[in-house]
């Protein structure tokens, strides 16, 4: 089992330092309202959806994909142990099993915030491309 959380850990890890070096463009691009006399705007919002935050959405996605079957099986897996043993389910810690529901949370988490940057960005490019119609 902590041969899935050293290969789990080390793509994560890897895609994570990607979207914190990419965060502050993803977090402007995100935060930029629309005015019809900065064209650039647009063409920079575009960029960063279409290099940026569409590309770690994909590999976001596609890793808690990878990790979801596991996370309920450990999570199924706790909650037995617990229903077994109830106060005493302590004694039966796995310190892999709880990082491997960790990192599947932060997978999650990390999904979901991308999946509604990238909707938010759709919207306000939409919003503009029917304005200059």
């Amino acid at each position: 089992m902590s041969d899935i959380l050293s290969a789990i850990s080390i793509v994560y890890g890897l895609l994570f330092a990607i979207f914190l070096q990419w965060f502050p463009d993803v977090s402007k691009a995100s935060g930029i309202k629309y005015n019809p006399d900065k064209a650039r705007d647009i063409d920079f919002v575009q960029d960063i959806q279409k290099y940026k935050v569409m590309p770690l959405l994909i590999a976001s996605v596609l890793l808690t994909l990878i990790i979801l079957p596991l996370f309920f099986n450990v999570l199924w897996e706790s909650l037995m142990t617990i229903k077994k043993y109830s106060f005493n389910a302590f004694a039966y810690y796995d310190v892999v099993l709880s990082v491997i529901l960790y990192i599947s949370c932060l997978s999650i988490t990390l999904s979901g915030y991308l999946v509604i940057t990238f909707v938010k960005i759709k919207k306000e490019l939409r919003r503009k491309q029917r304005s200059l119609r």
